[in-house]
């Protein structure tokens, strides 16, 4: 838990004024560009931030746009858009080098919700791009800003902090709206749960503008420790680099999503170490998408020789709508997965053990319980609580969820009922932990059975080589069928690879409806968090094919 007075704060501006203490040279590092920001440095950069966006109008009630990458300038600009009473929105740029134009095309319709936008030395061209195109826009340079003394500030605990937009996953992103108090109350739940301390040392490439990406930088300052911050980009083409920095600093914290400790399972699946000393981390955040099984397993064998502890993996559960952190193990204590009848699980809703690794079984990973402040239930169809045991819909209450989605009133009744969050993710309990099971949405029906797809796609990546089971599953409604999209770097082989995948999950799914499609590598859709969009792929798929 947070000392030293910042946790103590009622608004992120607040914070500002307690990063001159004792944890005030604690520093947020760039590696890729050797960069260094002091704690203590960003406060009067912000107030000059801070100072431009009051003198260009903008007030309580205004939503500003922070356009910046991994780098410096944007610490000031989002805590300079707080001093000045307005809530953040972290636009999201691609995580790979792109035109400026193309940048652009992609982020008009969310600037146009915008009447500013605080831009960071690095995208600058972009926001030429966009300025032209958006008559009115207000845009401040943050290297144009120098640093101010304290401005009087216009936060309040109740105020909107961030309007955090959904990845999109399953539908089209939603603002999902977060005050000061709500993000607040995620970081002192997440520190009583995780255990994080203010000498820890955190190392990450998730993108800023991601929740999993912002909040944990935020929460880097509010707990004092120090944070080292790669690009995704970096961290694609370079996973090992990011590890070996990681090991070099003495870094203690890790986080990503699953895919991303697949790719380190990859990378270092060679065997290949190079002196590697993995001794200092003992939290690998895996959270964000489901938690598979093989991944943990081959991660945690891919880098045991280096030092990692077999119990450094800590699987989580969370979303934009809950700041971050719902739920999570003990700190330290070993992985637990529960291997269940695939078809018990979707058809019947009932949780029916088999022995591990079972063909006819699906494993699921514990993300332990609820953090301090979050209550939580499964309920059915009709909003009945179920037993443990049994497959219900995840519904959340506590001071750190939302208040609801930016201008979509619908939206926000759609999900609150009886003061209940709905989150459309399926889970089950069983020994007092939640095993999240899918998507409400991602539920696939054929011939009058249910199937996660995640469960097809794992049937699909558990026969193919690392690296190669890059799929996403969905189903074809008119026809009845499950679908399955491949990709292959192997077009020759194309249609034996989609005759061997089709006879695979036919047999192992006891079900003839599968049509398999091999698609060229980089072809599916993913989210600006990794995660597969399957309602995206489906409806290309459905123009493509005119089904």
């Amino acid at each position: 838990m947070a000392d030293h007075g910042r946790a103590a704060v009622t608004t992120l501006a607040e914070l500002l004024d307690h990063l001159d203490d004792e944890r005030g040279d604690a520093v947020v590092a760039f590696p890729e560009t050797g960069q260094r920001l002091s704690h203590r440095e960003v406060p009067a950069l912000a107030w000059g931030v801070a100072d431009a966006l009051l003198r260009a109008g903008v007030g309580e009630g205004s939503v500003v746009g922070v356009l910046a990458g991994t780098e410096p300038d944007f610490l000031p600009a989002v805590f300079g858009v707080w001093v000045a009473g307005a809530a953040v929105t972290v636009v999201p740029v691609p995580p790979m080098p792109t035109r400026p134009e193309q940048v652009a095309d992609g982020l008009a319709a969310l600037v146009a919700r915008l009447d500013h936008l605080v831009v960071a030395e690095g995208l600058l061209a972009v926001a030429a791009e966009l300025a032209g195109r958006r008559p009115g826009l207000r845009v401040v340079r943050v290297r144009d800003c120098a640093p101010k003394p304290r401005p009087a500030c216009a936060a309040r605990p109740g105020s909107t902090a961030v309007v955090q937009f959904t990845s999109g996953s399953t539908a089209r992103p939603k603002g999902v709206v977060l005050t000061h108090a709500a993000v607040l109350a995620c970081f002192a739940s997440t520190a009583v749960a995780s255990g994080v301390r203010a000498d820890d040392v955190f190392v990450s490439w998730v993108p800023l503008f991601h929740d999993l990406g912002l909040i944990t930088v935020l929460f880097g300052l509010w707990s004092g420790y120090e944070l080292h911050l790669f690009s995704p980009w970096h961290f694609v083409r370079r996973p090992r680099r990011v590890v070996e920095h990681l090991g070099a600093v003495g870094g203690t914290v890790f986080a990503g999503p699953d895919f991303a400790y697949d790719r380190l399972a990859e990378a270092y699946g060679d065997g290949v170490l190079n002196g590697l000393d993995l001794r200092s981390w003992r939290l690998a955040l895996n959270g964000g998408e489901p938690v598979k099984p093989g991944t943990v397993d081959r991660f945690s064998r891919a880098l045991a020789p280096a030092g990692l502890s077999d119990r450094a993996v800590f699987p989580v559960y969370g979303m934009a709508e809950a700041t971050m952190s719902v739920a999570c193990p003990r700190p330290g204590g070993p992985t637990r997965v529960a291997w269940l009848d695939r078809e018990a699980l979707a058809d019947r809703r009932t949780a029916l053990r088999v022995p591990d690794g079972a063909e006819h079984g699906t494993g699921l990973v514990s993300v332990g319980r609820p953090v301090p402040g979050m209550s939580l239930r499964l309920v059915a169809a009709d909003g009945t609580e179920v037993a443990d045991g049994q497959v219900g819909e995840i519904a959340l209450r506590g001071p750190a969820l939302t208040s609801g989605y930016l201008d979509d009133p619908e939206a926000t009744a759609r999900a609150f009922r009886d003061g209940w969050l709905h989150t459309g993710d399926l889970g089950v309990r069983l020994d007092g932990e939640l095993h999240v099971a899918g998507r409400l949405k991602d539920m696939i029906i054929v011939a009058g059975r249910n199937f996660y797809a995640e469960d097809v796609e794992d049937v699909v990546r558990a026969a193919l080589p690392t690296g190669r089971g890059r799929c996403v599953a969905f189903a074809d409604h008119e026809r009845e069928r499950i679908v399955v999209a491949l990709e292959t770097g192997d077009p020759a082989g194309a249609a034996e690879l989609s005759a061997r995948v089709r006879g695979l999950v036919s047999a192992r799914l006891d079900l003839g409806a599968v049509d398999v499609h091999a698609v060229p590598r980089n072809t599916l859709p993913r989210t600006t968090s990794g995660k597969w969009q399957r309602a995206l792929t489906a409806r290309l798929f459905r123009r493509l094919t005119g089904a």
